[in-house]
Parts: C-alpha cells; sequence; structure tokens
C-alpha cells in the first residue's frame, strides 16, 4: 500500500541545515548510484493500483510538505553523485511520428523540427490561488520553449555500476522530454501525460522526481556536455529548474476528477516550500494538440513561479490579471478568474 511518505531525515525549510544532518552519508563513488526518497516514491507509485495513488494524492495534497521535503531530500543526496561525463544514452534509432498524439514520440519529433513553441491562455485557464505573496502566475507569452531531447536515463552510469543497496544498475528515472525556456535557457522536465496514460497527479510526482535528480551542480554541467541543443548557460549556482506537465487530451473516470484536482492544486503549494523552490523556478499544466495541417497547439492550464519579488514586471511587459493578483490572501486551490 502506498502511504503517506516515512521521509529518511527530519527536515524543515532550511536545506543547508539538512545537508548537515545528510553528510553523515558515504559519498557516492562514480559507479555507485544513490537511492533517493523520490525514485523510490516514483517505484512505489508506478507499481500501485488506482485506489492506493489515490489515496496517496489526497493525502499530499492535505500534507504537501511531504512531497516537497522528499524533493529537497533528492537533490541533496543526488547531488553527492558526479557522472558529468556520461552521456544520458547510447546509440538511439530515429523515431517518426503517427497521424496523433498517442505516444511520445508523436509529440518529440514534431517539436524536434519547431524552432520554438510559444502557448497560449486556455478558456478555463486557472488563475491567482496561490495564497502565498511570491507565488505568481506567469504570463502564457513567458512560457514559449524550444525541443531539447527526450527519455534521458539520468542514473546512466557505465558498468561496472551498481545501486548503493547492491543492486545492479537497472531502471531509474526516465523524464518524458526535456525542453529549454526560450529566454533564459532555463531546463524544463516535461512529462506527457496521454489518455489511458496513469494519472496527472502521478504525472506530477513523475516530473518533480525528474526534476530533483537533474538540479544538481553535477548533472547541470552533464546537461551542458551532452546536450548541445539546449544552450544551457554556465552557473555560479545550483540550477533552478522548471516543471511541466503536458496533457493530450483527457482520461476519463469516475477518480479522475480529484486526481487532477491534485495536479492542479499541488504546485502553487510545493512552491511556496522555500527548499523546494531553490530548485524549481516554475511549475506549468499545458495542454497540447495537433491543429490544422499538423501543427503542435499549447494551452495554459496552470503556471506558477516563485519568486522573492512578485512584484517585478513580466518580462512580456504586459499586465497579467491585476485584480487577480491582487486579491490576496486566497486559500489554495481557489479558482479566480477575471
Amino acid at each position: 500500500m502506498v502511504q503517506g511518505p516515512a521521509i529518511p531525515v527530519p527536515l524543515d525549510n532550511d536545506p543547508e541545515d539538512t545537508f548537515r544532518r545528510l553528510d553523515g552519508h558515504a559519498r557516492m563513488t562514480p559507479n555507485v548510484i544513490p537511492l533517493t526518497p523520490l525514485y523510490q516514491r516514483y517505484r512505489a507509485l508506478r507499481s500501485a493500483d488506482q485506489a492506493e495513488r489515490l489515496r496517496y494524492a489526497r493525502d499530499v495534497l492535505a500534507n504537501p510538505a511531504w512531497l516537497a521535503e522528499e524533493f529537497v531530500t533528492t537533490v541533496l543526496r543526488f547531488g553527492e553523485y558526479d557522472n558529468a561525463d556520461q552521456h544520458f544514452y547510447g546509440k538511439r534509432d530515429a523515431h517518426k511520428f503517427g497521424r496523433h498524439l498517442e505516444a511520445t514520440k508523436d509529440l518529440v519529433v514534431r517539436l524536434q523540427a519547431l524552432p520554438s513553441l510559444t502557448p497560449v491562455d486556455a478558456g478555463d485557464r486557472q488563475i491567482g490561488g496561490t495564497g502565498h505573496p511570491d507565488v505568481i502566475d506567469v504570463p502564457a507569452p513567458d512560457l514559449a520553449f524550444e525541443y531539447v531531447d527526450r527519455e534521458l536515463l539520468l542514473q546512466r552510469t557505465e558498468s561496472p555500476a551498481k545501486w548503493e543497496n547492491g543492486a545492479i544498475n537497472r531502471g531509474g528515472i526516465r523524464p518524458d522530454i526535456l525542453l529549454a525556456d526560450l529566454e533564459t535557457r532555463t531546463p524544463i522536465v516535461a512529462e506527457l501525460k496521454l489518455p489511458g496514460d496513469m494519472d496527472p497527479c502521478f504525472a506530477l510526482v513523475q516530473a518533480l522526481a525528474g526534476a530533483a535528480h537533474l538540479a544538481t551542480s553535477a548533472q547541470y554541467e552533464r546537461m551542458r556536455n551532452h546536450l548541445k541543443r539546449g544552450k544551457f548557460p554556465a552557473l555560479s549556482a545550483p540550477p533552478r529548474l522548471d516543471v511541466f506537465t503536458l496533457f493530450v487530451g483527457r482520461t476519463e473516470g469516475s477518480n479522475q476528477p480529484d486526481f487532477l484536482r491534485a495536479a492542479q492544486t499541488l504546485p502553487p503549494q510545493l512552491l511556496a516550500h522555500d527548499g523546494l523552490a531553490r530548485s524549481i523556478r516554475r511549475i506549468a499544466g499545458i495542454s497540447v494538440a495537433l491543429g490544422p495541417r499538423d501543427q503542435i497547439t499549447a494551452e495554459v492550464l496552470f503556471a506558477w513561479e516563485r519568486t522573492d519579488d512578485h512584484r517585478r514586471l513580466n518580462r512580456s511587459a504586459r499586465p497579467f490579471d491585476q485584480g487577480a493578483q491582487q486579491q490576496r490572501p486566497v486559500p489554495y486551490g481557489v479558482t479566480i478568474r477575471p
């Protein structure tokens, strides 16, 4: 049964203090891969049935700090590991896309051919309701992105390699898509939610797990070394990443509204957590579809950013629903529309 997490180390909102407490762990050698809380959470949810995943979604919605603290611990634990000289994958076969968006390849091959993609607001976009002055809505034009790569094997390590518990190196986290912010070149870890896939709350956890394992200095250098299309700039501090869930159509089912509610309500709560926000800048949900002449369209369902200066002007130089932005405080998860 998937239960509320047993967090390996008691955490607060001070990652530096957490690091001191985690320093008792042996430093990872290049061939010993750390087992992290979010990797274990991902594996547990992947093998759970829908009823168990629904219990988890409801529990973590009531206690978002559980997920945020697992994220912080994962970043710190994987930060001990350095395989920056090793690529994320070996030789690959070329993909061809189908007529419809039915598999990851059907989207990524189309995205790969585009110079960039700029979303627009969905008619039912969720606005405001963050309850935190430094968690703000992101205007759709500021979410423009470019395709970088797909299905990165984050724990890929040349043999002989093993997990820290002695198991041979198999599995690991594999994000669906890596994108880059069009202006800042911030890496974007994107999880694709296709009809018939597991629930959108699980997709959010998958994307966060991928981001947690990439939000270290060593993994950022690994991206810079091997993913040249990303054009990721050199940094003097650990990176902050973005997280997207890309929705294709809707999955029917009596429990889907509860899963979707968790996936839409958790992001601003997570960004309000100081530790997680040190590694994550934005969390967004974007609906993607095939438009006329086989073109990809993108509509923003929700998008929040954690900034320490929430009064700054957005890069698009236009006001964004100022009325909603001024309505504070508002309970988490409340939808406000103009």
